[in-house]
């Protein structure tokens, strides 16, 4: 499944959640210290939606995702343009300024961000985000123990 058929298949939703639970599935899971921490910031209620809508969003953004994407910094063309039209799809700012303080927040629930969360930071409603090394997830684990980890 495409990430693009994920979202068009999922739950009627906001776009911004769409785009949040993709960020969410990113790791390759849905991690529950980052649902606490949304749960914390009420990021369902203000995003428009339900919590068990937003675990299915997010479990089909885990299943759009191929298996090789999380073991990788980097999208695919083909996955990057789909990746910025669901972003593109939140048009208000101050949706867009949510998206991003809730993907920081997302990102930095476990105190890490991997290689695979660092991309999400190159979106354009997530410009700014500070990525750190400290990952926990086994690809990382491995690329630093070889040097490779940023």
């Amino acid at each position: 499944m495409t990430l693009l058929a994920a979202v068009h298949t999922a739950t009627p939703a906001p776009p911004a959640a769409h785009v949040l639970a993709l960020v969410v599935a990113a790791n390759g899971r849905v991690d529950p210290q980052e649902i606490e921490v949304l749960d914390r910031l009420a990021a369902f209620q203000r995003l428009g939606i339900g919590r068990d809508d937003f675990l299915a969003l997010a479990a089909q953004g885990v299943q759009a995702l191929d298996n090789g994407q999380v073991d990788r910094s980097w999208l695919k063309p083909q996955a990057l343009a789909q990746l910025f039209s669901v972003v593109d799809a939140v048009t208000s700012p101050q949706q867009r300024l949510l998206v991003c303080r809730l993907a920081a927040a997302v990102m930095t629930a476990d105190g890490a961000i991997c290689a695979t969360r660092a991309g999400c930071t190159a979106m354009p409603c997530c410009a700014g985000a500070s990525p750190t090394t400290r990952c926990r997830m086994p690809s990382c684990t491995t690329a630093r123990a070889e040097g490779r980890h940023r």
